[in-house]
């Protein structure tokens, strides 16, 4: 019998078994044994895309502020489908058949995907959801300057759409990236064209969330799949648990680490009929996912929001954009640089490196980006200058980098900016604080009416809207009267 079996600080054992007969027992872990699937699952661990999340860092760069902060996308994937085969045999489903509670059938989750054939789709969709992620994670992600230079913006699960179907640039950048070794080892389009039992389709949206996927499906499989996106990538999911107690642990924090998920798991019931879903939780479940989201918020405020790390970011970027074009902004006589097509092709190929190969391909190209990426290993960053807020209505990143430059007379290259998401225009706020409101306790009570709970969700729903126009300051140079100088003209215009 084949398997792969892997060690995990968080579950212990996990191992994923091939039956004997051929079928799949997929999964095998501390005496929760899942019923035999009878599509294929154990293949897509050994595809070319999620052998590639084994060298990237879940963390982006904390590492170099969290040494122990190492832990990579590959880990996390499995960690993820860990949960799901645990959440299937843990969270209930109800369906309504109408509006009288005595006409409704409940099970397990395990039950209900069996029975709707969506089993597998389920499970690769927690094990495949990072599979698009570029080096370093998030970070390029952020990057304005390169996607302004593009005139498009990637996001991960989209690339993980492309992967997917095997259609698409980053598909088709990263098939020429691999192109020697296409005979020794599978893409996951590949394995999907030989297994048509898996629909793709239905994997692509239970990561993005794009109803453009089922457009096919007719209403009732629409709200089905709805219901179990919650799951894959909603306000609870098995990402979210698994990625806070994971940053957690090997940040040092701890804050995740130790929380019960398996109360949250119990605790959970998805209620559906024909026109939506409704998530409740039990009254020992509610106190515990909610512990969940106040880690959320420690690991943003103490990791991903260190200034040294920000500056690391900002200056990975840099690098990136100097490699790329020549210049840290990607502008050209102060005006923004517009890609040619052989450029895009080349910032995709470098989006799609590991993280040591985007270093040394960095390394090797402009002085500039050189003397960043050098700086970056000696874990030296930008000077911080600090946080502040702008409430002056909508302006770019570009305008207001300039404004500073202007009134503080130093050199353009002497400032780094980042801005908070949804800084430009509508604010891009986080569905983990608002969507609260759309949690329920056993009875179908809103939770954010709870006399209980009601505080602490409209303290996380009022902190994401005060975080809307927040921006960093930083500055490349040693120069204490420069340093003076952008901190003075900062103050001047916010």
């Amino acid at each position: 019998m084949g398997g792969i079996s892997f060690y995990d600080p968080l579950y212990d054992y996990v191992t994923f078994e091939e039956a004997a007969s051929g079928s799949t027992r997929s999964f095998f872990n501390m005496g929760y044994r899942d019923i035999d699937a009878p599509k294929q699952i154990l293949p897509f661990l050994s595809t070319l895309e999620v052998n590639r999340l084994a060298f990237l860092r879940q963390s982006n760069l904390s590492f170099l502020i969290y040494p122990s902060s190492t832990h990579t996308r590959f880990a996390h994937a499995i960690g993820c489908c860990y949960l799901g085969f645990l959440s299937a045999t843990k969270i209930s489903i109800i369906e309504e058949h109408d509006e009288s509670s005595d006409n409704e059938t409940q099970m397990i989750l395990n039950d209900w995907l069996q029975g709707k054939g969506l089993k597998e789709e389920y499970l690769l969709a927690l094990l495949l959801h990072d599979v698009g992620h570029f080096a370093f994670s998030h970070v390029m992600e952020s990057n304005i300057c390169l996607w302004a230079a593009l005139g498009f913006q990637l996001k991960h699960e989209d690339v993980a759409k492309e992967f997917l179907c095997g259609e698409g640039l980053a598909a088709e950048a990263f098939r020429n990236k691999n192109a020697s070794f296409d005979n020794c080892y599978n893409y996951i389009a590949d394995i999907f064209s030989s297994n048509s039992e898996i629909d793709c389709n239905v994997i692509s949206y239970l990561i993005r969330g794009n109803l453009d996927d089922i457009k096919e499906f007719d209403s009732k499989k629409r709200v089905e799949l709805m219901m179990l996106h919650e799951l894959t990538s909603g306000l609870l999911d098995l990402d979210r648990i698994d990625h806070y107690r994971r940053d957690s642990y090997f940040s040092g924090l701890k804050f995740a680490s130790n929380l019960n998920f398996s109360i949250i798991l119990s605790g959970l019931t998805i209620r559906y009929n024909d026109s939506g879903h409704q998530i409740q939780l039990s009254n020992e479940a509610i106190g515990h996912a909610l512990t969940l989201l106040h880690s959320k918020e420690r690991l943003i405020h103490d990791c991903f929001e260190n200034p040294s790390n920000i500056a690391l970011e900002v200056m990975l970027c840099q690098a990136f954009n100097l490699f790329m074009f020549g210049n840290r902004h990607c502008e050209s006589n102060g005006k923004p640089i517009m890609a040619s097509d052989e450029q895009k092709k080349k910032a995709i190929d470098l989006l799609l490196c590991t993280d040591e190969e985007l270093l040394i391909r960095l390394e090797a190209g402009d002085p500039l980006a050189r003397q960043i990426i050098y700086q970056i290993r000696n874990r030296d960053p930008y000077t911080f200058l600090g946080k502040f807020i702008w409430t002056k209505g909508n302006i770019e990143e570009r305008t207001l980098r300039k404004k500073i430059i202007n009134k503080a007379g130093v050199n353009m290259d002497c400032l780094a900016l980042k801005i908070a998401k949804g800084f430009n225009g509508k604010p891009n706020f986080s569905k983990e604080w608002l969507d609260l409101e759309e949690l329920h306790d056993m009875e179908g009570r809103k939770l954010e009416l709870h006399p209980e709970y009601s505080q602490q969700i409209k303290y996380f729903q009022e902190a994401q809207r005060n975080t809307a126009k927040f921006f960093w300051v930083f500055t490349s140079s040693n120069d204490a009267l420069v340093t003076k100088k952008i901190k003075k003209a900062v103050a001047d215009i916010i």
